[in-house]
């Protein structure tokens, strides 16, 4: 096929207009939902100014501990469900295989409801200093984690 038109939209322009600006040439890892700012998914480091920004990075925040959360949680009770079915009916899975997944899965599920938690507090911090100085920064907790932020005032 070669049809310019088609390869336009496939390279996101149609008459000389770019698609894809509104999230700096790149929708599989940035957002901007509000249409002023792009933020990269899964790191939201930096210092927000202004109540449209500080908004904007609350959602992020929000939506990246729910999928992170949700993402966790679902495969540690997958891994618990395989181990208990694998101890009921005996899936040719030893012991030894399916109690330390009902251990990881439990673990992952508990280590989910923490994050989570930890994670709300930090969002509720960053409305906190959203509403009184309309400036916030958002910093990286651990340096092993891509997924858990610190919120400072700025």
């Amino acid at each position: 096929m070669d049809d310019p038109m088609i390869s336009m939209v496939a390279q996101g322009e149609i008459s000389g207009v770019n698609l894809y600006s509104y999230c700096n040439n790149n929708p599989v890892m940035n957002i901007d939902q509000s249409g002023f700012a792009a933020i990269r998914m899964y790191n939201l480091q930096g210092t927000y100014k202004g109540r449209t920004a500080c908004i904007y990075a609350i959602l992020s925040l929000i939506l990246t501990t729910g999928l992170v959360t949700y993402a966790f949680f679902s495969f540690g009770k997958s891994l618990i469900s395989i181990g208990v079915a694998g101890q009921i009916f005996s899936f040719n899975l030893s012991s030894a295989v399916t109690i330390p997944m009902i251990i990881v899965g439990f673990l992952m599920c508990t280590g989910s409801i923490i994050y989570a938690t930890y994670m709300a507090a930090m969002i509720i911090k960053a409305i906190h200093y959203t509403v009184k100085y309309n400036k916030f920064k958002i910093k990286k907790a651990w340096g092993f984690s891509i997924f858990t932020y610190k919120v400072k005032k700025a």
